[in-house]
C-alpha cells in the first residue's frame, strides 16, 4: 500500500467513529432526557432530589469500582495489539474485568448494607435508603458495562461505547 493510501483509509475510519459516536450521544441525550421528563412528571421535587442524590452516590461507587482500570487497559489492549502480543491482549482482557466484577460486587453490598448509615447520619434523609438499596444492584452491571466498552475501545470499537452506554444506559 501506499502511504496516502494509508492516510485516506485511517481519516475515513476516524471520520466514521466520530460520526457513530456523535449520532449515538444525541440519541443518547434524547433518550436521557425523554426519561428525565417522564421521572419528573410523576414525583414530587423532594422525591427527584432523592433520586438525584442515589445515582451520583451509585455512580462515585461504580467509579470506585472501575480502580482506575478503565483506561489502563484500552491503552495496554491497543499497546499489545501493536506488538502483535496475544496472550497479553488476554491477560489485560481477564485481569481488568475479573478485578473490577469483584470490587464492584464487593462495593454493590458495602452500599447496600450501609444505605441506612449513610441516609440517616450522613445525608440526614431516611428515605434515602431505599432508592440505595436498590440502586446498589446496579453497580456490578454498570462497571461491567463500562470496562467492556473500554476493552473494545482497545480493538478500535467505538460503536460499542455508541450501543451499551449511550443508547441502552
Amino acid at each position: 500500500m501506499e502511504t496516502p493510501q494509508i492516510v485516506d483509509e485511517t481519516l475515513k475510519k476516524i471520520a466514521r467513529g466520530a460520526s457513530i459516536v456523535f449520532l449515538g450521544t444525541i440519541v443518547g441525550m434524547l433518550f436521557g432526557f425523554g426519561s428525565r421528563v417522564l421521572v419528573v412528571r410523576y414525583i414530587t421535587q423532594s422525591e427527584y432530589g432523592i433520586f438525584a442524590l442515589a445515582v451520583v452516590l451509585v455512580g462515585i461507587f461504580g467509579a470506585v469500582a472501575t480502580l482506575g482500570l478503565a483506561q489502563g487497559a484500552t491503552r495496554y489492549i491497543a499497546y499489545f495489539r501493536g506488538k502483535n502480543e496475544l496472550s497479553k491482549i488476554k491477560g489485560v482482557v481477564f485481569s481488568s474485568l475479573g478485578f473490577t466484577l469483584i470490587a464492584s460486587i464487593l462495593l454493590s453490598l458495602v452500599l447496600f448494607f450501609a444505605s441506612d448509615i449513610l441516609s440517616t447520619r450522613v445525608f440526614d434523609k431516611p428515605e434515602l435508603s431505599t432508592p440505595l438499596k436498590i440502586f446498589s444492584a446496579t453497580i456490578p452491571f454498570s462497571v461491567l458495562i463500562g470496562m467492556l466498552i473500554t476493552i473494545f475501545r482497545g480493538f478500535d470499537r467505538v460503536d460499542v461505547k455508541v450501543y451499551f452506554q449511550d443508547i441502552l444506559h
